[in-house]
Formats: structure tokens, sequence, C-alpha cells
């Protein structure tokens, strides 16, 4: 699976990392991954044609302007795999750049994740992508409430993950 993202700046990145790193070292609970900056997704697909991509992501970038971003809680998705992450807010701004990025990209790639349509789309960085369950959630979830995930940061990226 390929991923269109944002990195998070260098500031946030670590405070990520760092979570991951705790939620690791007293949870035991696996590194999201160890290969993957954090980042929020705007899209995702099976495959793209990059060469594609590209031309389509330079347009894109012609209109693209540093915006901000603003993360307010945890949430988590629920089911056999729970996963919790850091909440970002929808903004007129936010979800604007994303319907841009959906229409402008359609055609560059194929089988795309029905999650990141528009009309689906919740952003949010990633905390746990495994390993909760019913003997460590509780605690795990003690361990994140009492942290502030009120962010404020400047997006100015957007990246390709594959």
């Amino acid at each position: 699976m390929h991923r269109l993202v944002s990195l998070l700046p260098v500031q946030y990145a670590r405070q990520t990392q760092d979570l991951w790193e705790q939620l690791e070292e007293t949870f035991g609970l696996s590194p999201v991954q160890n290969t993957v900056p954090p980042h929020f997704t705007w899209q995702a697909a099976q495959s793209y044609d990059f060469e594609r991509l590209d031309a389509l992501l330079a347009q894109v970038s012609t209109e693209w302007r540093p915006f901000p971003l603003t993360t307010a809680g945890v949430g988590m998705f629920t089911g056999r795999r729970p996963l919790l992450y850091i909440h970002i807010v929808k903004t007129a701004r936010l979800l604007q750049l994303h319907n841009r990025l959906w229409q402008a990209t359609q055609a560059a790639g194929q089988d795309f994740n029905p999650q990141f349509r528009p009309e689906n789309w919740l952003p949010y960085i990633v905390l746990t992508a495994g390993g909760l369950d019913e003997t460590n959630i509780t605690e795990v979830l003690k361990f994140l409430s009492f942290r502030p995930f009120t962010w404020e940061m400047s997006i100015d990226n957007l990246t390709v993950l594959y």
C-alpha cells in the first residue's frame, strides 16, 4: 500500500516518536513502524503511477501554502485490533486541501483505500497500530489520558510513502 502523507514538523515528530518509545517500553507495544516517520495520511492506494503522480502533485503544489494544523486529544478505532491515535481537528482549509488532493490524484492511482475518500476521511496521527487488548488497554488509556494533546503546527509538505 502506498500513501500520500504529510510529515510532522520536527518538534511534533520527536514528541510522537517519544510516545511510541514510551508505549513500547511501558506496555510492550511495538513501535508503529520502525521505518515510517510520524505523519498523517491524506490518501492510500494499492499503487501509483509515480511519474503521473509527480506531475499532478507538482501542479497542486503551486496552489499549496503552509497551513496550520491542530490536534485535540486521543481517539480510538475499535474492533479486533484497536488503534489509538492523536485526533487532528478538521478545518475548512484542511478539508479543502484534502478534496483538492483527492480529485487531482485520481488519475495516478489504483485501488484507493475508501477510508480516505473525502466523505470518510478522519485525519489522525497513529499512536498504536497493534498490541492493544483487554489486558492492557485500560492502563494504556490511563497513561495517555492526562497528557496534553493540543498541538499547533504548520504543515508544509507532501510525501509519498511506499
